[in-house]
């Protein structure tokens, strides 16, 4: 696929693969052979960038930072 050209959005290979993919890692739960899935999906596809609650450890590194600073 790294060699396609054009729009992935178009290619029947590409939408292959995910649905492939989907399937071999939900088994019985992908959306694309659970319809109970598809009905409980917001439609969010993970475009978004994961925090890991960056907030909560960063609070969590700057206390310790603070508090081994005043030993």
């Amino acid at each position: 696929m790294r060699e396609a050209n054009g729009d992935i959005v178009d290619s029947a290979h590409a939408r292959a693969l995910i649905v492939r993919r989907e399937q071999d890692m939900k088994q019985g739960r992908s959306r694309f052979t659970n319809a109970a899935a598809r009905k409980q999906w917001s439609g969010a596809s993970g475009l978004v960038p994961l925090t890991y609650r960056w907030g909560i450890t960063s609070t969590f590194l700057d206390d310790l930072a603070t508090g081994l600073a005043s030993r």
